[in-house]
């Protein structure tokens, strides 16, 4: 049974995620906000420490590669990438 389920998985995983490597916008934009929170490193540092203890970076990562990056690889474009009024056609 556990060779099944281990087969199972590790087959779906490569075929999910085979060539998908996407642009990881949703992480980038925790990123920016992160790096323009304050003009102090000291700052900086300790709101990258909380973004990492309340696992936002771990989220948005996870988020990214199984929701964003698929779509991105799939549609051709990332909604998260988007700029504020564009719209797919």
């Amino acid at each position: 049974m556990r060779k099944l389920l281990f087969t199972a998985v590790a087959a779906s995983i490569m075929i999910t995620q085979t060539g998908c490597f996407g642009s990881f916008t949703l992480v980038k934009k925790v990123y920016e906000f992160n790096d323009g929170a304050s003009d102090n490193k000291f700052v900086k540092t300790l709101l990258f420490y909380v973004l990492n203890i309340v696992p936002v970076y771990g989220i948005a990562g996870f988020l990214d590669l199984i929701i964003f990056n698929l779509l991105e690889f799939w549609t051709g474009s990332n909604p998260i990438a988007m700029n504020e009024g564009e719209f797919e056609e």
